[in-house]
């Protein structure tokens, strides 16, 4: 089954979140506060024969819907990866999600 989805993306603290819409419009759902950005998917959906709900990979991406300005966007990322860093320990984010995170600020 065919599902529809919003992809809110947040800046303070940046992360992601996927949720389950009626339909791909914005008023079909409440934002959040502190969304800077939204885009809608869609992912089949199929319920196996042991009752596991098996999911399909992201697909038909809406453009962007920027609440803030992009500038905005870049400036907290390249301050949230800053404030991961310890001096002498490399830390931070995954390559994942360097990866994905890099693919969201460049659509």
């Amino acid at each position: 089954m065919l599902k529809h989805y919003v992809e809110l993306f947040f800046i303070t603290p940046v992360r992601t979140k996927d949720l389950e819409v009626e339909k791909r419009d914005e008023n079909s759902f409440d934002l959040p506060k502190g969304v800077a950005k939204f885009r809608f998917f869609d992912r089949n959906e199929f319920l196996a024969e042991d009752g596991e709900i098996l999911c399909g990979i992201k697909k038909n991406f809406s453009p962007w819907k920027y609440l803030v300005s992009p500038e905005l966007i870049k400036d907290a990322y390249k301050n949230y990866l800053a404030s991961l860093g310890k001096p002498g320990k490399p830390e931070g984010p995954s390559k994942e999600f360097g990866r994905r995170m890099r693919n969201i600020l460049s659509n």
